[in-house]
């Protein structure tokens, strides 16, 4: 069996951020630091959740990284874990996505779940949520949507925010095997499909 969710308009990267440079320079990084948000917008988009919520013609992922690292948020985002501020970037802690995505919607979109599984994924790609997913790439610490699933391959379908990184520049619907699959660390957060209430 394979699913694969989402179109290709839902596809975002984070190189065309405007606010990665100020965040870069800040936290004096030399990566682009914009995959958590932009993983994060590729969910909820395909979860159905409505993007014109954003600034029109501005990156939804630009406002899901200001918002966590607007100062008024912070009180709320250290309720979900301590963080120091002048170290790492909030962005880059995933517990905070719970935080944020509530503060774009009002109501919970996402959940972090620990324990991550081929199984994990298959489950919840059938269930029609989207998943973030976090481990180690060949750029570092990465942020990636998990879209789909091919029980034959026995590969995980994501969105890479940052194609750049592989050889062949494609992010759209890359196939991540199970040796990869376990760099993986042990989380992630799923997106809920979007209904009216």
């Amino acid at each position: 069996m394979r699913k694969i969710m989402g179109k290709k308009n839902q596809y975002y990267i984070q190189t065309n951020n405007a606010q990665v440079e100020l965040f870069r320079d800040y936290f004096k990084q030399k990566k682009f630091i914009a995959c958590g948000p932009t993983a994060v917008a590729m969910c909820l988009d395909i979860a159905g959740w409505p993007m014109d919520v954003f600034t029109p013609g501005e990156q939804p992922e630009d406002s899901i990284l200001m918002i966590a690292h607007n100062p008024q948020n912070l009180k709320k985002l250290m309720k979900r874990r301590n963080i120091d501020y002048d170290k790492f970037p909030p962005n880059e802690v995933p517990q905070v996505y719970e935080v944020v995505t509530r503060a774009i919607f009002g109501k919970s979109a996402c959940r972090l779940r620990w324990g991550l599984s081929f199984d994990d994924v298959k489950k919840n790609i059938l269930a029609d949520k989207p998943m973030v997913l976090c481990g180690k790439f060949p750029t570092g610490g990465h942020y990636v949507s998990a879209v789909g699933f091919d029980d034959e391959k026995k590969v995980i379908i994501y969105n890479d925010p940052y194609p750049d990184q592989w050889p062949d520049k494609k992010g759209y619907n890359r196939e991540m095997d199970m040796t990869f699959f376990k760099n993986l660390f042990n989380w992630r957060l799923e997106f809920y499909p979007y209904s009216e209430q």
